[in-house]
């Protein structure tokens, strides 16, 4: 993957503390914060599966990639699509 360049607010006291390090390494800034994040975030890092604590609604489900159109009466009658546009 390639290099992105972003930019983050820092403590100063941790900035210093990182600089010298950097000096002290003979790296650069960005090479010593980057071996930090490695070390916390390593590439072969597992991340835990988060369980479903709901299950599918099948109504939702065969909504999914159709284009609707309903009257305002059917809107109107049927709970399911009321309450889902109200959530909208």
């Amino acid at each position: 993957m390639g290099r992105i360049q972003t930019a983050f607010r820092l403590d100063a006291a941790l900035l210093m503390r990182m600089k010298r390090r950097a000096r002290a390494e003979k790296k650069s800034l960005n090479k010593v914060v980057e071996d930090i994040l490695y070390k916390e975030f390593p590439a072969d890092l597992v991340w835990p599966k988060v369980k479903v604590t709901r299950r599918p609604d099948p109504f939702l489900d065969s909504l999914r990639g159709r284009t609707l159109s309903y009257t305002q009466e059917e809107i109107e009658s049927d709970e399911r699509l009321t309450a889902l546009l109200e959530k909208l």
